[in-house]
C-alpha cells in the first residue's frame, strides 16, 4: 500500500490557520481592524473610519482582496472573510 501512495490517506490533514496580521503593512492592518469590527463596510465609511487617503483605502483593499482576506460585496461593500 505504501508504494500505492495509500498510506497518507490514513494521516489527517494538517490543519492551516491563516495569519492574518503577519504580512500586512500598517495601513492595510487599519482596514482590517475596522472590518474585524463591523460585518460588511463600505468604502466610504472605510475612508472616514481609517483617517487614510481615498488612493491608499483603494489600494488595501484590492491587496487584501486578492491575498483572500476579504471579499467584495454589492454596492462597493466589503466584508472580511
Amino acid at each position: 500500500l505504501e508504494n500505492m501512495g495509500w498510506s497518507d490517506l490514513k494521516k489527517p490533514a494538517a490543519i492551516r490557520q491563516r495569519s492574518l496580521f503577519l504580512e500586512l503593512t500598517a495601513e492595510e492592518r487599519v482596514i482590517a481592524l475596522i472590518l474585524e469590527k463591523e460585518d460588511i463596510v463600505t468604502i466610504d465609511e472605510l475612508h472616514s473610519k481609517s483617517s487614510l487617503t481615498s488612493g491608499t483605502v483603494a489600494s488595501c483593499l484590492l491587496t487584501l482582496e486578492m491575498q483572500g482576506l476579504i471579499t467584495v460585496m454589492p454596492g462597493k461593500r466589503y466584508k472580511l472573510l
